[in-house]
């Protein structure tokens, strides 16, 4: 029986739990700026520039992984979907992410090697 002070269980992931409002949060403040570098870069947001007379860098994460920044990313979508306790959802949307990171990676590859 609920009282006045029990809300009902909807069984919505967003209900309010314990540390889950700060992660929300972040998760929108993140995709907020991934939009806006689409957006400020235009068509270039997702073209593969290589400028001439460029160089690998490895320093930082760079001299472990190629490409930390991907792993990052998926790293943050596994901690939202985990936050939300959205381990269904998250299977398909990290695997997703990784099939076009993969493809991806195989095109600035080869942009690198062309240099």
């Amino acid at each position: 029986m609920l009282t006045a002070t029990e809300p009902p269980d909807t069984g919505l992931a967003i209900e309010p739990k314990r540390g889950r409002p700060v992660l929300v949060e972040a998760a929108v403040a993140d995709e907020a700026i991934v939009i806006e570098r689409a957006v400020a870069f235009g068509a270039n947001a997702f073209r593969v520039l290589v400028p001439p007379g460029s160089t690998t860098t490895r320093r930082g994460p760079y001299r472990w992984i190629d490409h930390p920044n991907y792993v990052a990313v998926a790293g943050e979508l596994i901690g939202i979907a985990l936050a939300m306790h959205a381990v269904v959802t998250a299977v398909p949307v990290v695997g997703g992410f990784v099939y076009l990171m993969r493809r991806r990676v195989a095109v600035e590859e080869k942009a690198l090697a062309r240099r």
